[in-house]
């Protein structure tokens, strides 16, 4: 049965949510915010186990009680869980759980529902919510997990706690992941590379994908600081829908490694020593200035990705932007 103990870092979200519990004033609806990765099922699983708990200590559950031992033996408990079948979460769904917890709990003292990836709600679904949030059930709860808050109304939003889940601390990622791999190079990567998600370090660790695709935007970087467009080209026709976020962060973290090496000359600062060759060669052609301008164009172009704009027109038009930027040097 998962608890706060299973949850790997995260020591100030779990203190409040800790505490929250164990003083008896956790909120009846809430939103966990965290993008994907960052363990927000898990958050949710362990708030509700620790609240279906009769006896739990220290928000741990006791493993006695009758829920407890109703969830280990035979499965059956109080925490309900609801997911999008296609593309959105109906008002259908919403109203049934709206049903169900109008019914008092028969294992537990409560009930808990919980509503994943809840930007997904039609806004319909979502206004539905807004009676129970208002008077809920003493026995109810709503956990609505969410990759960012840019989908829900603010009605829903002005009536639930929200909770950021946020990233894992480089050296709490790196400290979970040496129980994992003695490989001390793969390591650094993993935690420099996982954006204080441990789920993706751990994918990192253990995906030959994440190695090739390293490869592809290592390559990449090696074209554009050399000028060569064919190159360029060819390397962003091979980024696919898989593997464009690692693409895009390997490509930022090898120009800030540029401009970070030539302001220090120190490689300790570095994420990418290993590839300190394409890194020299770029601070040997480029002053910091024409590093950061593209520094620039690539953030920018993770934005435009996030707005959902065509893939191939948006990474054609960053390599076209950057070697703008090189050649006027």
């Amino acid at each position: 049965m998962i608890s706060f103990s299973d949850i790997r870092g995260r020591q100030l979200l779990k203190k409040k949510l800790i505490n929250a519990i164990n003083n008896d004033i956790f909120p009846h609806a809430c939103i966990l915010v965290g993008e994907k990765g960052t363990g927000k099922k898990i958050f949710a699983k362990a708030v509700a186990n620790a609240l279906l708990c009769e006896n739990p200590i220290d928000a741990k559950p006791c493993q006695n009680c009758t829920h407890c031992l109703s969830a280990s033996v035979n499965g059956i408990t109080e925490f309900y869980q609801l997911k999008a079948n296609g593309k959105s979460i109906k008002v259908d769904e919403i109203r049934e759980i709206i049903k169900s917890m109008s019914l008092k709990p028969t294992i537990s003292q409560r009930k808990i529902y919980a509503i994943y990836d809840g930007e997904k709600m039609t806004p319909q679904a979502q206004n539905s919510l807004l009676k129970i949030f208002e008077e809920p059930p003493p026995y109810g709860y709503i956990i609505i997990t969410v990759n960012n808050l840019e989908g829900i109304i603010p009605t829903v939003l002005s009536r639930a706690t929200t909770y950021q889940i946020g990233n894992n601390s480089q050296s709490e990622i790196l400290k979970f992941l040496q129980m994992q791999s003695l490989d001390k190079e793969l390591l650094t990567l993993a935690s420099h590379y996982s954006e204080g998600s441990i789920g993706k370090a751990l994918k990192i660790l253990s995906s030959e994908e994440f190695i090739k695709t390293r490869e592809l935007g290592v390559s990449y970087v090696e074209a554009i600081i050399n000028r060569k467009e064919s190159d360029s080209f060819d390397k962003v026709k091979l980024v696919n829908k898989d593997n464009i976020d690692d693409f895009m962060q390997v490509v930022i973290k090898l120009f800030k490694d540029m401009v970070v090496f030539l302001e220090t000359q120190d490689e300790l600062f570095l994420i990418n020593k290993d590839k300190k060759y394409i890194i020299n060669n770029g601070i040997n052609k480029y002053n910091s200035s024409i590093l950061l301008k593209a520094i620039f164009v690539l953030q920018d172009t993770v934005s435009q990705l996030k707005q959902n704009a065509s893939r191939k027109m948006t990474l054609d038009g960053m390599t076209i932007r950057i070697l703008e930027e090189l050649i006027n040097d």
